[in-house]
């Protein structure tokens, strides 16, 4: 955390697993993330912000952390206008820890740029 206090650090805690269509409302304070323990430990470090998306909220720590928390604002978890693109826009690296790039999320932000077909559902899924 001290090596990242005058940059930005910015750790998936998503919640996809446990919030759906029969599990609809996302509550920020009390909401496990689906896997990982740096997903845990992260948000509930001091100076860590967690975003309001309710599948794909990030934990963001930095001086720039309030310029990202805007994710809640779009429909789809990495919409070009959300942190992810937020992240490509600054050219970001990505560290992946312990898993594959088949993990890498910020992948789908790109796929929504290039408008890959079926990469979203048809229907809205209504979650709070």
């Amino acid at each position: 955390m001290e090596y990242m206090k005058n940059g930005l650090l910015i750790v998936p805690c998503h919640t996809w697993s446990n919030v759906d269509d029969e599990n609809p409302v996302f509550d920020v304070r009390e909401q496990s993330p689906a896997s990982g323990f740096c997903r845990t430990c992260s948000g509930r470090r001091e100076g860590v912000v967690r975003t309001l998306h309710p599948t794909h909220s990030l934990c963001v720590y930095g001086p720039r952390h309030r310029r990202l928390q805007k994710q809640e604002r779009f429909d789809t978890p990495c919409a070009p206008g959300s942190c992810y693109g937020e992240l490509l826009r600054q050219n970001a690296q990505v560290m992946m820890v312990g898993v594959t790039f088949a993990c890498n999320t910020s992948v789908h932000c790109i796929e929504e740029i290039a408008n890959v077909p079926g990469r979203l559902t048809a229907e809205h899924h209504p979650l709070f």
